[in-house]
């Protein structure tokens, strides 16, 4: 999966979110989230505070991302 594709999947979960709650903000949304996203963020601070920015850590931060899109619509379909 691209980045472009992961993107496309989290915002797609986020709207279909809003729907259900008009009053649903992004940083709400990723907070009810907060245990699927603590790894990307933990790993992106890590890379900030290296100014270890690569291919590498771009990679991992992209399949975090992923992994997140995944969860987000594992958790959709069993809530539906």
């Amino acid at each position: 999966m691209t980045l472009r594709q992961t993107q496309r999947r989290l915002s797609e979960q986020f709207f279909l979110a809003k729907a259900q709650n008009e009053r649903l903000t992004l940083e709400r949304f990723l907070r009810q989230h907060a245990g699927l996203t603590a790894r990307y963020d933990s790993a992106r601070a890590e890379i900030e505070a290296e100014d270890a920015l690569s291919l590498a850590s771009a990679e991992v931060l992209s399949r975090y991302l992923a992994q997140l899109s995944e969860s987000l619509e594992r958790t959709a379909y069993a809530e539906a």
